[in-house]
């Protein structure tokens, strides 16, 4: 079974139309509220397809129902600003995993139960008990290096192959202008000044942009 990101996803169909390779499209769902009998049959109906292996319904099923499904994630997920509930997720975390637990559903769907009501009552259940699971362990802020991968980077920067010397001199130039958020969200102190130590070490024409941060 093929996985795919939701925007991969909708990428993925978006190209086939314009190729013309689709005739069909996601059937237009409200977000809220709830669905009229006759929508409800036809997501039945799509559903009975692509729970018989129909990829192509599959794909339009969880579009049609998306905007239900994300929203249900965002009610759930862990506030971002919340530095300590943070943990392992983020909002691409959360759009994957509904994708994730919408296509474990579709395949233990008995085919008999009506499909919106069985998908929403255990999706809601199954995709904060993930959640849950995520709260509590660290992780480096979104796009912030690792310290562990520090001494990869110092080796890239003090590499003789000039490319790899230029990619990792852009990352730490980017890495610049991430460090003054490190103690917004609560990273180590000692992992703060690990990052500044090493940009300081590397790029030492970088130091002025970062003056000040370790001493906040």
């Amino acid at each position: 079974m093929a996985l795919y990101t939701t925007p991969t996803l909708r990428e993925r169909l978006h190209s086939h139309y314009h190729k013309g390779e689709r005739t069909r499209y996601p059937l237009d769902l409200p977000p809220t509220g709830r669905l009229p009998q006759s929508q409800l049959h036809q997501v039945h109906e799509l559903a009975s397809r692509a729970h018989a292996g129909d990829t192509e319904c599959r794909d339009l099923l969880y579009l049609s129902l998306q905007p239900r499904l994300v929203r249900i994630g965002n009610i759930l997920k862990p506030w971002p600003n919340t530095p300590t509930l943070i943990g392992i997720w983020d909002y691409d975390d959360v759009e994957q995993e509904c994708y994730l637990i919408f296509v474990e559903l579709l395949e233990t769907w008995d085919g008999e139960l009506p499909f919106v009501p069985y998908l929403l009552g255990r999706f809601v259940w199954r995709l904060r008990d993930r959640i849950l699971r995520g709260i509590g362990k660290p992780r480096a802020p979104r796009g912030m290096i690792p310290v562990p991968a520090s001494s990869m980077l110092a080796l890239l920067v003090e590499s003789d192959q000039p490319e790899q010397a230029a990619i990792a001199r852009e990352m730490l130039q980017d890495l610049v202008l991430k460090l003054a958020d490190l103690f917004e969200l609560q990273v180590e102190s000692d992992s703060i000044l690990h990052l500044i130590s090493l940009v300081r070490q590397l790029r030492p024409d970088l130091s002025s942009d970062i003056s000040g941060v370790d001493a906040a």
